[in-house]
């Protein structure tokens, strides 16, 4: 009964220790006299922790300390403690005083974390120093070190565990948590407490775990025979592999093949060959398969780049026609005050804007400069957008009147008296009149007013009612990174740009400096700023304000950049085109609008093709920009069609791929090519 005894306590508080791992504070110490030590209420929450008190046997005192958030660990060391309890709690009452470990203190240290089943016995035979008459072991540094109070104990343990060594390292099959000791085995099943006696263990057959291409099966449970699981053409049927419940035993395994129908069978013999039990696994074979693919910058390009030219100045835009006429990729939005534009009517009486019986605001156009744009537009490669209605400050908010406000130099003003409305007049009317120029107007460009905007502005502009994108400016200009608007934090409504002027990136440079030395000095971090776009895969944005010719006098302002200057950045943007995806802003708001919340997934069917899909949760017509997806193909392709044309195949870190556009909510076929 002794030996038994001592056996159960044993397992007992190796069970215990092997499922309430965790980090948490180290336990308290038992005195030997039931008080637990520090841990003195021992049915509650300890520093952060929960208390299991083995109250079977108050006596030895024991208390063990788990870690409060993993209750999978609490349960199941309550479900111990019944389990022990049913079986011993009659033998336990009569004859404590019997037992040899009423003298031993038993500390619980600190487990700093709860491993898999694997690593278990390790981690507690590391974490804990018990004094136990019948012996433990525990890790000094990568050494085993076995503990006892005498030869027989050291023994007794030291033959046990040779079964458990290899390569200096103990093991323990995986998925169950117990432990094997020199009379009985305890395990966890789904929190299930089973016993084993010494003279049953020799007929138990279970495998301990079975694995797919390595991997354990979380399905897996010893008392379930039969399992369905999926596979594909590109896996083919994975390669099954088991290790028996307990050592010694044997486990024989028929791997799935065409000929079987794709059906793998496990089976584990007991130790005395008396038992035997057979695990079926049914593969069922898809014939598609997920191929990697991931959506990447337009036409598979480095990076972005767009320029907005602000202000309107028709001379300006004029400058960029000429220059755009000798670079064929050249691509601008001019960013346009639309009181340049038109003029709205205001209803005296009422103090507010007039509109028509359809809601649209009644205005009358400036009939040179709308023709003047109407003009340039015919050219595809340029873009109207919003710069505002009136490039000024607007008010606090649509109730109208006059207001006080600061500029953004601190001297406090008394505003114009405004409208009603007027805040939503300079978003709304600004975009009417642009669509009605034949635009898009789903771009807002903030204009420097000269004072801060109120928030009744940026909660309008960015509820998305009226726009879908909006830019800023930003100033770094020899740290061209710093103005990149970077995928994994682009914000649509607070797009970066690099505000370029005509001096500053060079300390020996002036407003009054000659174009010659400007453009030196300036085109390098621009040049820098592109660079650094498909370096880094992201977009950069350009800002230019007005183009001067070289023989301006610059002594008053920097907001330009010499003719000069613009030729030789429009003309490095032509010469890279072939490198970064050099757009209008508009395009590239609605593709990277699309990208964040896209979803991609391409499927090989038996290699021959393979269907891509995209989809994403972008709201309006417009969103309908077909995005290019970088895409995985067999090893055996050399080359692909997309209806019916040939597309190159590429290599790069062991695999091919192909790039294809491929439109939201449209399913894409990539086929095979004849070679």
């Amino acid at each position: 009964m002794k030996k038994s005894l001592i056996l159960i306590v044993f397992l007992l508080l190796i069970s215990l220790l092997v499922s309430c791992g965790g980090g948490g504070d180290q336990g308290g110490v038992n005195n030997g006299d039931g008080t637990g030590g520090e841990n003195e209420e021992n049915n509650g929450e300890v520093g952060g922790e929960q208390v299991v008190e083995l109250v079977d046997i108050r006596e030895l005192g024991y208390t063990v300390v788990c870690n409060m958030s993993d209750t999978g660990a609490f349960d199941f060391a309550q479900n111990v403690v019944n389990a022990v309890k049913e079986k011993y709690d009659e033998t336990m009452k009569r004859n404590p005083q019997n037992s040899p470990l009423t003298d031993y203190e038993i500390v619980v240290g600190e487990i700093s974390s709860r491993s898999e089943s694997a690593d278990v016995a390790l981690d507690v035979f590391i974490a804990t120093t018990p004094r136990v008459g019948v012996g433990i072991m525990r890790m000094v540094g990568d050494k085993l070190v076995v503990n006892a109070s005498s030869a027989e104990a050291y023994s007794m343990l030291s033959d046990k565990l040779i079964e458990y060594m290899s390569d200096d390292k103990f093991e323990i099959p995986k998925n169950l948590d117990y432990i094997i000791y020199y009379d009985a085995i305890i395990y966890n099943e789904s929190s299930t407490i089973v016993t084993y006696e010494k003279d049953e263990i020799e007929s138990v057959s279970y495998p301990a775990w079975i694995s797919v291409n390595g991997a354990p099966m979380s399905e897996f449970r010893t008392k379930t025979f039969r399992y369905e699981l999926e596979t594909n053409f590109g896996l083919g049927y994975p390669e099954i592999s088991a290790e028996p419940g307990v050592v010694g035993a044997t486990v024989e395994v028929t791997q799935a093949t065409e000929e079987n129908d794709g059906v793998a069978t496990v089976t584990a013999i007991s130790l005395d060959g008396t038992a035997s039990s057979t695990y079926v696994i049914n593969f069922v074979m898809n014939d598609f398969y997920d191929v990697a693919s991931e959506i990447v910058i337009k036409d598979g390009k480095k990076g972005t780049v767009t320029v907005v030219v602000d202000d309107g100045q028709q001379q300006t835009a004029e400058y960029v026609v000429e220059i755009g006429k000798k670079y064929p990729s050249t691509r601008v939005s001019f960013a346009v005050p639309t009181k340049n534009l038109a003029t709205f009517e205001v209803d005296t009486e009422t103090n507010s804007y007039v509109m028509d019986e359809n809601g649209r605001y009644v205005y009358r156009k400036d009939e040179a400069n709308w023709a003047f744009w109407e003009n340039l537009l015919k050219d595809t490669r340029y873009e109207l957008v919003s710069h505002s209605h009136t490039h000024s400050y607007w008010g606090d908010d649509d109730n109208g009147g006059s207001y006080e406000y600061k500029t953004n130099a601190g001297e406090t003003k008394i505003s114009e008296v405004f409208p009603k409305g007027n805040v939503t007049k300079e978003l709304a009317g600004s975009q009417q009149i642009v669509q009605d120029l034949g635009q898009r107007g789903l771009i807002f460009i903030k204009p420097g007013v000269g004072a801060r905007l109120s928030s009744y502005y940026f909660n309008m502009l960015q509820s998305g009612l009226y726009y879908i994108g909006a830019r800023t400016t930003t100033y770094y200009p020899k740290e061209p990174s710093r103005m990149l608007n970077y995928r994994a934090t682009y914000n649509r409504f607070n797009v970066l740009a690099y505000m370029v002027q005509h001096y500053e990136t060079c300390e020996e440079i002036t407003k009054e400096s000659t174009a010659e030395e400007c453009v030196a000095a300036d085109v390098t971090y621009w040049k820098d700023y592109i660079d650094a776009a498909m370096e880094k895969g992201e977009w950069a944005a350009f800002c230019i304000h007005n183009i001067a010719q070289d023989t301006y006098d610059s002594s008053h302002s920097g907001h330009y950049i010499y003719y000069s200057q613009a030729d030789k950045l429009l003309e490095y943007l032509d010469r890279r085109s072939d490198h970064v995806w050099y757009t209008t802003y508009t395009d590239a708001t609605i593709y990277y609008n699309q990208w964040a919340s896209a979803t991609v997934r391409a499927n090989a069917y038996r290699d021959e093709y393979i269907k891509v899909n995209l989809t994403h949760e972008e709201v309006g017509d417009f969103y309908n920009m077909a995005m290019t997806v970088k895409v995985a193909v067999p090893s055996s392709w050399n080359s692909a069609k997309v209806n019916g044309e040939v597309i190159d195949v590429s290599y790069d870190d062991n695999v091919k791929y192909v790039y294809v556009d491929v439109t939201p909510g449209v399913e894409l076929t990539v086929e095979k090519g004849n070679s």
